[in-house]
């Protein structure tokens, strides 16, 4: 009997124990709020759980909204980015992640750079909506780093409306080295619209006809599908260093100018019903060039990158030069690290 008792309080311990241990197995949530997409997940895993459109179909009037929205004035209007933010938050809790906000706590990876009434707004939304336990508000660029145990290096984060590039030594970020580049995924996408409007071959299988005769309007989800599936960066040709020139000479020099470099293939886009978009080889390349020509301030991301490492201190140069770490969507486009190096 005496057995039985120790038996029966050991199996009493154990299951107090496995008790205590699931309440700490709630591990925090993390959300990664990004222009154009959010991933959202639990921290100690290798990827998120979901990565959605950062946008949410209002309830009362059934339309679909941007969180970060360039035709609203969010500083003025706190309140409707409040009732967006819940509707976003609903939908992220309940029906991706599926666990009670109440329980878990919260890690916000944002840009050093957000706006103070984004982020106010914010955590009122999950202190005083969701009554979460807590908030940590974890900079994008530093938790890059520390996700691969790295303390000095340059951050390049190629987003979809900008490019920010931000060294750290040792941990700290070193604010007065920061450059940041108004080219991201959008402009790749308007310059991409810019050039299938020229160059763009509509077909039916009978007639072809160029984009611009077709009066097809494309939309930004297809004009972010194409970039995705067709675009790439290629080999940069010494045309781009002179002087700007029409668009067709352009595109006629890029086929002369390095005769041994074989011309991109033309691919096929299906449209609403029978139309195919032609695109050719060379647009699907010198879409994403645009990332890495002059601007008017005869500005671009190497150069941005070469400023910000000679403002660094001396000693810090070499290290900071040694680990270069590209983050952000954009970044993932094939060739894109290779045009970097």
């Amino acid at each position: 009997s005496v057995y039985k008792v120790r038996r029966s309080a050991n199996a009493m311990s154990k299951a107090a124990e496995s008790v205590s241990l699931s309440r700490d197995k709630k591990i925090p949530v993390i959300l990664d709020i990004g222009t154009a997409y959010t991933k959202c997940g639990f921290a100690g895993e290798s990827s998120p759980r979901h990565i959605i459109p950062t946008e949410v179909r209002r309830y009362h009037s059934n339309k679909i909204v941007r969180v970060f929205d360039d035709d609203s004035n969010w500083q003025r209007d706190t309140q409707e980015l409040y009732d967006v933010l819940v509707d976003f938050f609903r939908q992220i809790y309940f029906r991706r992640l599926l666990v009670n906000p109440r329980d878990r706590r919260v890690v916000v990876v944002e840009s050093l750079f957000s706006s103070s009434p984004f982020r106010h707004t914010l955590a009122r939304v999950l202190f005083q909506h969701y009554n979460v336990p807590s908030i940590m508000f974890l900079p994008s660029h530093l938790s890059a780093l520390v996700s691969l145990g790295i303390a000095t290096g340059l951050i390049i984060d190629c987003g979809y409306e900008e490019t920010s590039i931000l060294p750290i030594v040792e941990g700290v970020p070193v604010m007065k080295c920061w450059q940041s580049l108004s080219c991201g995924g959008r402009a790749v996408q308007l310059e991409l619209k810019r050039l299938l409007t020229e160059h763009g071959i509509v077909t039916d299988g009978e007639t072809s006809k160029l984009l611009c005769a077709c009066k097809i309007c494309l939309s930004d989800d297809i004009l972010e599908d194409i970039v995705a599936r067709v675009c790439f960066v290629g080999k940069k040709l010494m045309f781009e260093q002179q002087l700007p020139v029409a668009d067709d000479l352009r595109l006629k020099a890029s086929t002369s100018a390095m005769p041994s470099t074989p011309t991109p293939p033309s691919v096929s886009y299906p449209l609403d019903g029978s139309l195919i978009l032609i695109i050719p080889g060379i647009v699907r390349e010198q879409a994403a060039d645009i990332l890495f020509r002059h601007d008017n301030e005869a500005k671009s991301l190497p150069t941005a990158i070469l400023n910000v490492i000679l403002k660094c201190p001396l000693d810090t140069r070499r290290s900071v030069m040694q680990n270069l770490v590209v983050v952000g969507g954009t970044a993932m486009l094939p060739g894109f690290q290779f045009d970097s190096n």
